[in-house]
């Protein structure tokens, strides 16, 4: 029964949900405000927030997610999970932190301490998704944009 929980982090929101290895979606996407120009304590509270909702409600059925994946924009340092946005009027608080540790400290109650953590910016989980999962993905070359509180592009081929 495997499962995994993905969120979108976002300037204004975060988008948090739960699939299956199918990609199938196993409870409904749950929308948390980022509260991303507030303090480290509360940015990290949203954070466990919306991983740790998921979880509750799947931990008796499935147990323990296989992973966490989190999309987050630039610029952050998707290998390592160090924050590097700094005078963005978001995340200014958690700026240089290490997020997998700063979570797994906060994640212990749920006994996700463990777990994976995956960090992809979001732009580039977008554009895999969109491959992965419609039509985009049967054309040899792809520009992928979005517009919404930023902007992003990516390439796919």
């Amino acid at each position: 029964m495997a499962y995994s929980i993905v969120l979108d982090v976002g300037g204004t929101q975060i988008k948090a949900a739960a699939l299956d290895e199918h990609a199938g979606l196993l409870c409904e996407i749950q929308s948390f405000p980022t509260l991303a120009q507030s303090s480290q304590d509360v940015i990290w509270g949203q954070l466990v927030r919306a991983i740790s909702t998921p979880v509750e409600s799947l931990l008796s059925a499935r147990g323990l997610p296989q992973g966490v994946a989190m999309t987050f924009p630039g610029p952050f340092g998707f290998e390592t999970g160090i924050s590097l946005m700094r005078g963005l009027s978001k995340f200014d608080a958690i700026y240089g932190m290490s997020v997998p540790k700063a979570l797994r400290e906060r994640l212990s109650p749920w006994k996700l301490e463990t777990v994976p953590l995956l960090f992809l910016h979001d732009m580039e989980a977008f554009a895999l998704g969109m491959c992965r999962h419609t039509e985009v993905g049967r054309h040899e070359r792809v520009m992928h944009l979005c517009i919404g509180t930023g902007s992003g592009s990516a390439f796919t081929e």
